[in-house]
């Protein structure tokens, strides 16, 4: 773009578009994308896809300012008659981000899911960041449910002890205010040890058997604590 005069203006030029567009763009693509950005930008690709879908279109990471970010490469015939073709690279890294998390929620929702189904006992599980104690819950019995308990929010630990005040035997509710923190659970679990809570929420009218774990799992975005709520 030319800022001046509110138009585009020529900055480079060359004989071999493809050979040069490639080692520029390999300077700056994620090293994992490389690979499937030569495959598919070359110019009998392009052709091809041009001649049977009407458009060529590859989704890949550049480096801006040393942070990866999706953009989208999309190239149209400049007209019906016209040797030529017009080729623009927009950033959608918003967009990616946004449906990269929704996949992983889908992804682990089904994960949980068939823990839940297969262990049997577990009446709720949670994933939780170690770094901001942002989570979310899967798999709640329709019996934990209708405790009200939060779904998902920010802090984990604040959110729970809220929430138990009113849902835990009074007899268990020192220990489980002195033992749920955050430095002991991070503390228990940072050397791939299991953190354990034994206490008694009323369910029901009851008092009920509730077994809290917690350990550190490795996934694809990073470490997650992962936290099970057990009845007996």
């Amino acid at each position: 773009p030319d800022p001046e005069h509110d138009d585009i203006m020529a900055e480079l030029n060359g004989d071999n578009f493809f050979e040069t567009a490639t080692r520029s763009a390999l300077e700056r693509i994620h090293d994992d994308d490389q690979v499937a950005f030569v495959m598919a930008f070359n110019r009998k690709n392009i052709e091809k896809s041009l001649d049977e879908y009407g458009a060529f279109t590859h989704t890949y990471r550049l480096y801006f300012d040393d942070r990866p970010q999706y953009v989208s490469m999309k190239a149209v015939r400049a007209g019906e008659d016209s040797d030529h073709i017009i080729i623009a690279v927009s950033n959608v890294d918003a967009q990616m981000r946004q449906q990269e998390v929704l996949d992983r929620l889908k992804e682990e929702t089904a994960t949980y899911s068939r823990v839940s189904a297969l262990i049997g006992d577990f009446i709720a599980i949670y994933t939780v960041d170690p770094e901001t104690s942002s989570y979310m819950q899967y798999s709640a019995s329709s019996e934990f449910s209708s405790l009200g308990t939060p779904k998902f929010g920010m802090d984990f630990y604040a959110d729970s002890r809220k929430e138990i005040e009113d849902k835990i035997f009074p007899d268990d509710y020192d220990t489980f205010m002195e033992e749920f923190t955050r430095e002991n659970i991070l503390e228990k679990t940072s050397d791939g040890d299991v953190f354990v809570l034994n206490y008694r929420l009323i369910m029901s009218g009851y008092p009920v058997d509730i077994t809290l774990r917690a350990g550190l799992v490795k996934e694809k975005d990073g470490l997650k604590l992962i936290v099970g709520v057990v009845k007996h």
